[in-house]
């Protein structure tokens, strides 16, 4: 299935939101190998993203009941924006989310992808060579509507045995044209992500990279309580993370205390991380590896 060129809660002539919604936009419960937004493919790219407008939940949701749903794909869409990916839509004081993934997604990927991902996700069709890196980035832009930390870029609440979600060269509090439109967490992996070697990857080299520019916080990274199950498996790599207005990362209850010493991953590592208001990197009682980026002028 493809949902492709929409226009969700937000007007016909593109200028506002229709209203805000407590709920969520689009909606793929236990749902396998689904295109929203752009192919990738090369032909009309540009014109197959959507443009979503506020939602609570997620303009774009993804959960089951217990069973894997895997294989989807979300590339270059706008969320929170107005069609040019110039202006937030939304400016009163609820919440928003431009995507969630919720309970056991698995081999997804969000933004940029190629034949390399093809295998990686399962299926040989969900990504190609024949697109450009530009058309398939999605914009998560204004998303920003409350001040209690409950309003996200994208949000990663995964929180059973599964991972490999693949978060690849989008923009994250940027415009299309490069103006400072910020989401109050850029990206937040919150809860308990317990993989079993499979990681939750945001960002690689290359057109792999994400831009995090402009948010109260960059990226979050946040156990539940500290005595839950281990916060583990996740890579945050060569990304640009600069300009945010609090930290650039922030990790809070990454491990339990007693297990600090142990091999379930949280990877910092080849970041540019410069100009955050706060920490480039802040550590609130959590242990990470972090190594080879450059950190500058936080």
């Amino acid at each position: 299935n493809k949902i492709s060129g929409n226009y969700i809660n937000v007007l016909p002539d593109g200028s506002a939101e229709i209203s805000h919604s407590e709920r969520w936009g689009a909606f793929f419960f236990n749902a396998n190998y689904n295109w929203i937004g752009t192919d990738g493919d090369g032909t009309n790219d540009d014109l197959e993203g959507n443009v979503i407008g506020p939602f609570a939940l997620g303009g774009v949701y993804g959960n089951s009941n217990g069973s894997i749903f895997t294989g989807n794909r979300i590339s270059g869409n706008i969320f929170g924006g107005n069609p040019a990916g110039t202006a937030e839509l939304y400016t009163g004081s609820s919440a928003e989310t431009g995507i969630r993934l919720s309970r056991d997604a698995e081999d997804h990927v969000i933004g940029f992808c190629d034949d390399t991902e093809d295998s990686l996700i399962g299926d040989n069709d969900m990504c190609s060579n024949g697109g450009a890196a530009a058309d398939q980035a999605n914009y998560f832009i204004g998303l920003d509507g409350t001040a209690d930390g409950t309003s996200y870029g994208l949000l990663l609440s995964v929180w059973t045995n599964t991972a490999n979600i693949y978060v690849y060269g989008n923009k994250f509090g940027v415009g299309t044209d490069d103006s400072a439109i910020g989401n109050h967490y850029g990206a937040s992996l919150y809860y308990n992500l317990f993989g079993t070697g499979k990681y939750y990857t945001i960002g690689d080299q290359g057109d792999r990279a994400n831009v995090f520019m402009n948010n109260e916080v960059g990226v979050n990274i946040e156990n539940s309580t500290v005595d839950a199950a281990l916060m583990q498996y996740v890579k945050v790599q060569y990304n640009t993370i600069s300009e945010n207005v609090s930290h650039g990362v922030q990790v809070v209850r990454g491990k339990q205390a007693q297990d600090v010493d142990s091999a379930h991953d949280i990877l910092i590592e080849n970041n540019t991380i410069t100009d955050n208001g706060g920490s480039g990197i802040y550590l609130s009682g959590s242990s990470a590896d972090i190594a080879s980026n450059t950190i500058t002028g936080n």
